[in-house]
């Protein structure tokens, strides 16, 4: 039997989930509203938040949390690290400081310990 899949991941599609997405199609906000139903009863939680990518819900959260800090602006990130997650940061209205990191890619502790702490825009 030869069974779809979905580039690059390669993870097999069967048919029934092709049905489930254009009935989803025709019905979108029945699916999501039943999927953020069903969030919420897994997680135990009153809202939830769907959002269209990983740097959306980076940002939103960033957001959210530079409006409860009050004077804190800043973001330690590793220095090898993708473009979303500085331009998420960046967009949130905060700075990014960027640490160096050691071969395993953690923070290098020594460039860490120096950085401003307390410092902020």
């Amino acid at each position: 039997m030869i069974k779809r899949i979905i580039p690059p991941a390669a993870a097999p599609v069967e048919w029934k989930a092709f049905i489930y997405a254009i009935k989803g199609f025709f019905s979108e906000d029945k699916a999501i509203a039943r999927l953020e139903e069903e969030i919420k009863e897994f997680f135990g939680v009153r809202y939830t938040f769907l959002l269209s990518s990983g740097k959306s819900a980076l940002y939103l959260i960033l957001k959210s949390l530079k409006r409860l800090s009050g004077e804190r602006s800043n973001v330690i990130i590793p220095a090898y690290t993708c473009f979303s997650v500085p331009s998420a940061i960046k967009k949130a209205g905060l700075n990014v400081i960027l640490c160096d990191i050691e071969k395993n890619f953690d923070f290098n502790y020594n460039h860490l310990n120096r950085l401003p702490v307390s410092y902020t825009h």
